[in-house]
């Protein structure tokens, strides 16, 4: 079937040549870039205007991008709606990096958010600490190249595309230079522009590849082994000042451009004078500009008309060129689902993977329904890659084949940071948090998660989380826990330590919500500091609880969007093998909304006793930054806390709207709440709160500089790291 439509294709080449016999074979030649390779398309646009067919393309990088799209059939207008993502949910923001969307993740990924902790990457494998290969492993990116080119996964030779094509990478492992030619149009594509330390290596047939500019960014011999007679050459990587290149991808770019310029000066200098070489002034643009992939398109356009004169001895006659578009242009076309299979190469079990894809034999494809399923199972945050291949297609049917990847870095992470508040005036608390978690410890995402803090406030939680089917709706939870802290209010200073175990059971609604419920057992003591000489005393607690969780924040540091809620129920008796007796209520939330930079927030919090019997060492507080602002941390305390706050947070823009590279924010908060001993006295008294404050997103977590202020004239100048509500 395959050498049947090898010799079609090259029939309808021969058929769209017909006439003209005599004319030259021309071959196109598209230079790497970055984001400097949206050039290409204003070029192809106007090849398209001056009606010159191409007969074979081949390109390196950005390239090899641009190039292997149009050799599979897109028009130079799909091109531009791509390069410029023109209507898509996807910007070029999200598919450069592989986070997956925080709606995607399951709940206890969105849980890890709130720890303060950085996720460096680091991991043990065999032993060993491991870094990523990349800053990103190209999950979004290689989606979406192969998405657009589905019909191209599986190919003996890309001279079955409907123009021959050919990309350009080198080996990570010898250095020297592989022609890809053959296989999957789009991870050849993914391969040609894998930058060094920006994207992680691709990997083909076992080899490790990286961006083919190291050794032949303008692959013009390729196109004279495709038999090209006379070339259309665009080169688009003159290196500009390294130090405007502010991004990673910018850097790595010019580092590749600036180390291969002699492989292009020796291409260039076989360019013969029958030859069309384009070098589009691009200006400032940089490898990292891709949100001026308009821009760069219009240069491109500019470029090719400047030359016209040279390029229309090129152009056939309209019949001619409607039969070369005909041959060139892919037609839309369904593929039935014959089977999907599963290439798990993880620690996880197939059904974990199979039971999340809705795709079933005798389904008519649907890529983004299949891409919206790749992404929560990527959401699980075990897999460096999830993609898919369409395979051995024919007859409009074909096989879906999903390929999981396991992090070259684990199973096992670690993570680490730092949480501080002070108010600049002798209170503050500050710590060190570390974590580990051994993951994939068995078929259904066993993991078992161990959060350490020493500071002000130190402690150990370790907890078991063991899922009980594939879909992870229920899972049972064992823990231990250990702490000390101080909390200082109005009646004094109370120093806590305590140890718990616990179980509980629980169910996962989506990914946006968690249920559990479950069994404390607790000992330990209290030390009193109070005006009063107070004794303290040790004690024992059993406890069931009942805990509910709402999040669909769309971001845990900065929300624009969503709301989290809470509600937990504390039931502490003696018949559970504890000393007290009491019940603890908390309900409580915060909401978002955004219009334009600005982002409007609300926060809501009751903890009530419902006997008000509550220990001391449950007794609810207030205070601190948006808690009470002005006060010190848990100054205000009783058996009934209530609080209400409403927060604003403009994001700058312009000379003011970056520090050290970092997203700078200014805002406000109005704050109102008290505690109360007595339910009859609930809500009749409010101290009113407000800050206003200066954030910065830094790796380390949201960090404010703010001034908070209290009703009765007690106010706080904060250094805080965290998120405010």
């Amino acid at each position: 079937m395959r050498r049947f439509a090898r010799i079609a294709s090259a029939l309808l080449l021969l058929a769209a040549l017909a006439p003209s016999q005599q004319r030259e074979r021309i071959g196109l030649v598209l230079s790497g870039g970055g984001a400097r390779g949206c050039t290409h398309v204003g070029v192809l646009k106007v090849l398209e205007e001056l009606r010159i067919p191409i007969h074979c393309v081949t390109g390196t990088s950005m390239g090899s991008i641009v190039g292997g799209f149009y050799a599979y059939g897109l028009s130079p207008e799909q091109l531009e709606d791509e390069m410029t993502r023109a209507g898509s949910r996807r910007p070029w923001s999200v598919l450069l990096q592989d986070e997956s969307a925080r709606r995607d993740r399951t709940f206890r990924r969105k849980e890890e958010d709130y720890a303060l902790l950085v996720d460096f990457g680091l991991g043990l494998h065999d032993g060993e600490l491991r870094l990523p290969k990349g800053l990103a492993q190209g999950q979004n990116l290689e989606l979406e190249l192969l998405s657009l080119s589905m019909h191209a996964h599986d190919l003996d030779s890309f001279d079955e595309l409907p123009i021959p094509f050919r990309a350009i990478a080198v080996e990570l492992r010898t250095g020297r230079e592989v022609v890809l030619e053959r296989g999957n149009l789009a991870l050849a594509m993914r391969a040609s522009m894998s930058l060094p330390g920006v994207f992680a290596p691709a990997v083909i047939d076992g080899v490790e590849l990286l961006d083919g500019g190291l050794v032949d960014n303008v692959p013009i011999d390729q196109a004279r082994a495709l038999g090209a007679t006379r070339l259309i050459v665009v080169d688009i990587g003159t290196p500009v000042d390294i130090e405007e290149a502010g991004s990673a991808l910018a850097v790595s770019t010019q580092m590749v451009q600036i180390l291969t310029q002699q492989n292009v000066d020796r291409s260039l200098a076989s360019l013969g004078d029958g030859d069309v070489l384009l070098q589009p002034d691009l200006g400032d643009i940089t490898s990292a500009d891709f949100e001026r992939a308009a821009e760069s398109i219009e240069i491109g356009e500019a470029a090719a008309r400047a030359v016209a004169d040279r390029l229309a001895r090129f152009s056939v006659p309209p019949d001619e060129y409607e039969r070369y578009l005909r041959s060139q242009r892919r037609a839309p076309r369904t593929v039935i689902v014959r089977d999907v299979i599963v290439d798990n190469r993880s620690g996880l079990g197939d059904a974990l993977i199979r039971e999340r894809i809705r795709a079933q034999s005798g389904d008519v494809f649907d890529v983004e329904r299949l891409r919206e399923d790749l992404a929560r199972i990527h959401g699980l945050g075990d897999f460096e890659s999830l993609t898919f291949e369409v395979r051995d297609e024919r007859n409009g049917e074909a096989d879906i084949v999903v390929r999981a990847t396991e992090k070259s870095w684990g199973p096992t992470y670690l993570k680490f940071g730092l949480a501080l508040s002070s108010n600049l005036q002798g209170r503050s608390q500050f710590g060190i948090a570390g974590q580990i978690n051994f993951r994939e410890l068995n078929d259904l995402g066993g993991e078992w998660r161990s959060d350490v803090r020493i500071g002000d406030s130190t402690g150990v939680v370790s907890e078991f989380y063991q899922p009980l089917d594939a879909q992870n709706r229920v899972f049972l939870a064992p823990q231990v826990t250990a702490s000390a802290r101080e909390s200082t209010g109005r009646a004094g200073t109370v120093a806590l330590r305590l140890y718990s175990v616990g179980l509980d059971v629980g169910a996962n609604v989506g990914n946006w919500g968690e249920l559990r419920v479950g069994y404390r057992r607790i000992r330990g003591d209290v030390d009193l500091d109070f005006a009063v000489p107070t004794p303290g005393f040790d004690f024992d607690d059993g406890v069931m609880e009942a805990r509910f969780t709402v999040d669909t924040l769309d971001d845990a540091s900065y929300p624009r969007w969503g709301t989290r809620w809470i509600g937990i129920y504390d039931y502490g008796d003696d018949a559970f093998g504890g000393d007290a007796s009491y019940q603890l209520l908390t309900v409580g939330g915060v909401g978002y909304a955004t219009i334009d930079r600005t982002t409007f927030g609300a926060a809501a919090l009751y903890e009530t006793g419902l006997d008000e019997t509550l220990p001391i060492y449950r007794v609810p507080s207030l205070g601190g930054f948006t808690r009470l602002s002005g006060l010190d941390s848990g100054a205000v305390n009783g058996q009934h806390v209530g609080f209400l706050a409403l927060l604003v947070r403009h994001r700058l823009t312009g000379r003011h709207g970056e520090a050290f590279g970092f997203p700078v924010y200014v805002g406000a908060t109005l704050e109102a709440g008290e505690a109360w001993d007595t339910r009859d006295a609930v809500w009749r008294t409010l101290r009113l709160a407000g800050s206003v404050f200066c954030s910065i997103n830094t790796p380390l977590g949201p960090t404010s500089l703010a001034y908070g202020y209290s009703e009765g004239g007690e106010s706080a100048v904060y250094l805080f790291v965290g998120q405010p509500f």
